[in-house]
């Protein structure tokens, strides 16, 4: 049980049966305390007393039980909230399990037990890995880490359409292009580059050309029908665009459980559309459709006129297949673009209806879009930015600086890919989930500021500190004198409360906010407070090391690394 939970316990033995036992939470000013409750406020009008007058009462009644030996004082404070400071020793107590074991004192058992499924990142072979994949991967690999560090057992899953228009459109390119075609000893990056020209090709004549649209439906419909006159091209194209996507997965810090494609997905979903015609779904004009209009929802197409699945289809042959093979899965969530909201309720209706105790099972995690911090990212303008290139770029700036400082080769690609990744991801992750984001990229790899470079670079600073201890001979003591706790120990005593918090409300911004105010503190305590040749020298080094675990720990679980210097 943690401090709150033995606070709230506490408040409620002192209340009469039908009172409220309020809400106890986490002061956003120190010098209100730690922990604040609002019980007073909330039964006010219920005693027919001020506030200031029952939260009196209860904070007599708390001093007399003893019953919370690690606070040291109770106080009335504003229209009747009672604030709670914690005992020195109890603030040290945290530093210490920081210090001792970083990585136990970020686990917590939230999610004891629990079988989690996690899709997310989904692009589509022989297209661009664009932004929403790159949002989507951010996401979904920090949640995997949240659930992960909870208890919970995950399964990462990716979804990726390998067929669908967009294959036939990229078919229909690559024939045109075939005398362009890279051969397979050229460099991978060479070769998905080809793809990608020729997928705008085809996507550029199926919008003009009305003998080249009829010539890309052909080409769908064979790749779905197993046309042997198409398969050698469609697997190469596919085998590229899936090596290259390892590739980007790597420096993400993501390996996949398990790999769904529409291509199996399909006859699922297109079975279970046909055995459940007309007892849920519905012909309309030679198509098959959900009519989600009767329940308030989209009226989505499941089957086309042309008898192909539809992607809605797709998905719910997805949902038929992840419950035969994770039958005991307590969650299944998938990350998505925000405007995809309204097609997934469709699509969980739907599966409602077919295997209903999946659909109870189903959670859809959105995000907004990604604008560059000079306007929205549009191909008129120009200035369309996968997300490959993206990180591809962010790496690059990193290196180039790195080399003007003269690192070594093996060094400089680590730590450049560290920052890069951190640049890309933190922005994402440092709000909640669903808003949009204005990016910029000299913005995010700055060392100042609300980024991850600045996170990153404060842990930096606490381990050359340690580092030019132990270059004196000088270690960190756990047992030693240590000085009057400030912001620094009282936040390191907060992120177990700021995990939890991103767990159960599956919001990843509760531990890069922490992190930014972390690293804000460290920086004001480095700059103002000698570390070595102190009598309490040994504890600020403890402080230091526990600083830096916790930076790592909480990086960690956004999916991010830290580089032991920059």
């Amino acid at each position: 049980m943690n401090h709150i939970d033995h606070i709230q316990q506490a408040i409620a033995s002192t209340l009469p049966n039908e009172y409220e036992t309020g809400e106890v939470v986490l002061t956003s000013d120190f010098s209100h305390g730690d922990y604040t409750s609002n019980v007073a406020l909330v039964n006010s009008v219920r005693a027919g007393k001020s506030p200031r007058e029952i939260a009196e009462e209860i904070v007599k009644k708390l001093n007399e039980s003893n019953g919370l030996e690690f606070i040291d004082s109770i106080a009335v404070a504003g229209p009747g909230f009672i604030n709670f400071t914690l005992k020195d020793a109890s603030i040290i107590h945290s530093v210490k399990q920081a210090y001792g074991n970083s990585e136990q004192y970020a686990r917590t058992h939230v999610f004891e037990g629990k079988e989690v499924l996690i899709e997310y990142t989904q692009p589509n072979p022989l297209k661009v890995f664009h932004i929403g994949h790159l949002m989507s991967n951010a996401i979904g690999e920090s949640l995997s880490r949240l659930y992960e560090a909870g208890g919970a057992t995950v399964k990462r899953l990716n979804y990726q359409g390998d067929v669908g228009l967009h294959i036939g459109k990229a078919l229909w390119g690559m024939k045109q292009l075939v005398h362009e075609m890279p051969v397979e000893h050229f460099p991978l990056n060479e070769r998905t580059a080809w793809l990608g020209r020729a997928y705008v090709a085809g996507a550029t004549a199926y919008e003009e050309n009305e003998i080249a649209k009829e010539e890309i439906h052909a080409l769908n419909k064979a790749v779905y029908d197993n046309d042997t006159s198409v398969a050698d091209m469609y697997e190469t194209g596919k085998r590229w665009s899936l090596d290259h996507f390892e590739e980007i997965y790597r420096i993400l810090g993501t390996v996949f459980d398990r790999y769904y494609f529409e291509s199996e997905t399909s006859p699922i979903g297109l079975k279970a559309v046909m055995d459940n015609t007309p007892r849920v779904f519905k012909e309309s004009d030679g198509a098959i459709i959900y009519p989600g209009d009767e329940e308030g929802l989209h009226t989505r197409v499941f089957v086309t006129s042309r008898g192909l699945p539809a992607y809605e289809a797709k998905d719910l042959g997805l949902c038929i297949l992840k419950n035969e093979e994770y039958p005991d899965a307590d969650i299944s969530i998938v990350v998505t673009a925000e405007e995809q909201r309204e097609y997934m309720r469709v699509v969980k209706a739907a599966v409602a209806k077919i295997i209903p105790h999946f659909a109870d099972k189903f959670v859809h995690v959105t995000h907004g879009m990604m604008n560059l911090a000079t306007g929205k990212m549009s191909s008129r303008k120009g200035n369309v930015v996968s997300g490959e290139s993206m990180i591809y770029e962010a790496i690059d700036r990193v290196k180039a600086v790195m080399q003007e400082r003269g690192y070594e080769d093996d060094e400089r690609d680590a730590i450049a890919r560290s920052v890069a990744v951190a640049a890309v991801k933190f922005p994402i992750l440092r709000q909640a989930l669903g808003k949009n984001i204005a990016f910029d990229l000299d913005t995010s790899l700055s060392l100042e500021g609300d980024t991850g470079a600045y996170i990153q670079y404060a842990r930096v600073r606490a381990l050359s500190v340690i580092d030019k201890a132990r270059q004196q001979g000088i270690e960190a003591i756990a047992e030693s004198e240590h000085d009057v706790p400030r912001d620094l120990e009282r936040l390191i005593g907060r992120f177990p409360h700021a995990i939890e918090r991103a767990q159960y409300e599956r919001e990843p911004h509760h531990i890069a906010t922490f992190l930014i105010s972390l690293a804000q503190a460290w920086n004001s305590y480095y700059g103002a407070t000698p570390i070595l040749g102190k009598p309490t020298t040994p504890y600020r080094l403890m402080l230091a090391q526990a600083t830096a675990g916790c930076i790592e720990q909480g990086m960690k679980l956004l999916g991010m690394t830290v580089p032991s210097r920059m």
